[in-house]
């Protein structure tokens, strides 16, 4: 029990030693600092630097036809080697978590939102955000974001419209020669299957490119594309059953009214026409007796 007890306490102090050697970011740097230049991407041979990105869907919501808009909440995974970064050779850990602030100090991606109105990061109770720095160099980058997206859609053939919104993701300044955005070549997306929506029906979320071509340069883009189909159940119950039962009631008032039209007028009749034939009558014989 002693010798077990000896062996973790010694165990943990080789982690606080490995640990201690990387207290602050300039201990993931070279030794010399000006050979590391943070606003460029670790290309090696020249070519493009590649940034493995996954993203799962956490939640789908507030579809709104009026604004064009969406909301989702989703994470974010972006992985990428730096060979420019030291790893202690006597570290035996095979990654290491670093403060999220460290990345203002090494290069990253410069990935943004394409179509998002609003992007919020979540922080309840923590920031949901983190880095992982692997003994090979690799970066993993995790964030958990909530966004606003626009979703163009065409009203052509509602209330049995299909819809199709996206969520794209597109580096800010590197063109396609310093850097290109892949999907994860195991897992790319992961999309809950408990996402249910009020109005609409998730039929498909498909993974693709978007990299687009702009006077300035090719810039790499990745997109998720959500096929949704508007469920019939939800307007048959809250827009055909409604107005029909209008037509009904609406039908049934004016029929009320033609029937007391017509006995009015029936009443009418049975006392307007005989004093009419009377008076005919009487004027005839008073005439025809003089």
């Amino acid at each position: 029990m002693r010798l077990n007890t000896v062996l973790i306490s010694v165990w943990l102090g080789a982690i606080d030693l490995c640990c201690a050697q990387m207290r602050t970011y300039q201990d993931i740097l070279p030794e010399d600092n000006l050979e590391y230049n943070k606003m460029e991407p670790p290309k090696i041979n020249n070519q493009p630097t590649s940034v493995d990105i996954h993203v799962t869907v956490l939640g789908l919501d507030s579809f709104d036809e009026s604004s064009m808009s969406y909301y989702a909440d989703i994470y974010v995974a972006q992985t990428w080697n730096d060979y420019r970064l030291y790893w202690p050779k006597n570290m035996t850990l095979e990654y290491r978590f670093l403060p999220v602030d460290w990345l203002n100090h090494i290069w990253r991606p410069d990935c943004f939102f394409k179509n998002a109105q609003e992007v919020n990061l979540q922080t309840v109770t923590v920031p949901n955000h983190y880095v992982w720095l692997y003994k090979n160099k690799t970066i993993l980058y995790m964030v958990k974001v909530t966004l606003q997206l626009s979703c163009p859609m065409n009203f052509q053939n509602f209330p049995h419209d299909t819809q199709e919104c996206k969520l794209m993701m597109e580096s800010l300044s590197h063109t396609t020669e310093d850097l290109i955005f892949k999907w994860n070549p195991v897992v790319p997306l992961r999309v809950d299957k408990n996402i249910k929506l009020p109005q609409l029906k998730l039929i498909h979320s498909t993974p693709g490119d978007c990299t687009k071509s702009y006077f300035t340069g090719n810039f790499t883009c990745l997109k998720i594309t959500f096929e949704l189909e508007r469920r019939l159940g939800y307007h048959l119950f809250n827009t055909y059953i409604p107005a029909c039962l209008i037509v009904i009631m609406s039908d049934a008032v004016e029929a009320e009214k033609a029937r007391t039209r017509a006995i009015n007028i029936d009443r009418f009749s049975r006392v307007f026409f005989p004093l009419l034939f009377a008076t005919l009558n009487a004027a005839y014989w008073i005439k025809y007796l003089k």
